[in-house]
C-alpha cells in the first residue's frame, strides 16, 4: 500500500510545474529527486528541513521504544509538544527551524512561482501547524493524507 501510495503522490506532485524545490539532504529526498524531477537546477536541498533528530532514541524502531520507555515518558515522546528527546529536538524545535526557513525563503518567492517543499510526515503536520496556525495539540494529533501534496499560494 506504501509504494501504491508513493506513486500517486508523485503523479500528482508531477502535475506541478514548479520553479523551486526545497527539501532535506537525507538519502530519501536525494533518490526521489534523482529518479522523479528532471531539472535538479530548481532543488534547494536545506538541513532545515531535515527530518526531527531522535538522539538518543534514533536507532530504535518503535516497538522497541514503547518497551524501554516508561508509558508515561513514551507519551510524552509520542504527544507532547515541547518534550525534547534526550540530545534530540523536541517538534517545538522543529517548528523553530520551519519557521525560519518559510521567513527567509520561502516567503520571499514571488507569488507567481510555484514551488514543492518536500517533507516527511512529521514535518508535515508542523508545517501546517505554521502556516494555518494550528494549535500545539490539533499538531499532534493531525493526520496528513499520504498521496496528495498540500497547496499553499504565497499571496
Amino acid at each position: 500500500e506504501g509504494l501504491h501510495q508513493n506513486e500517486q503522490l508523485i503523479q500528482n506532485i508531477l502535475r506541478y510545474n514548479v520553479s523551486k524545490i526545497y527539501t532535506s539532504d537525507t538519502v530519501y529526498a536525494r533518490n526521489f529527486i534523482n529518479t522523479h524531477i528532471q531539472n535538479k537546477d530548481v532543488v534547494n536541498y536545506t538541513y532545515d528541513l531535515s527530518p526531527r533528530d531522535y538522539g538518543d532514541y534514533s536507532i530504535m524502531d518503535l516497538p522497541f521504544l514503547k518497551r524501554k520507555l516508561s508509558p508515561r515518558t513514551y507519551k510524552l515522546w509520542d504527544r507532547d509538544y515541547h518534550y525534547q528527546i534526550p540530545n534530540g529536538e523536541s517538534l517545538f524545535e522543529v517548528e523553530e527551524r520551519l519557521k525560519y526557513i518559510y521567513e527567509t525563503k520561502i516567503q520571499s518567492i514571488p507569488y507567481h512561482d510555484e514551488i514543492l517543499i518536500l517533507l516527511n510526515d512529521e514535518l508535515l503536520k508542523v508545517f501546517v501547524k505554521v502556516l494555518n496556525g494550528m494549535s500545539e495539540e490539533d499538531c499532534i494529533s493531525f493526520k496528513p493524507e499520504k498521496t496528495i501534496p498540500y497547496v499553499y499560494y504565497n499571496r
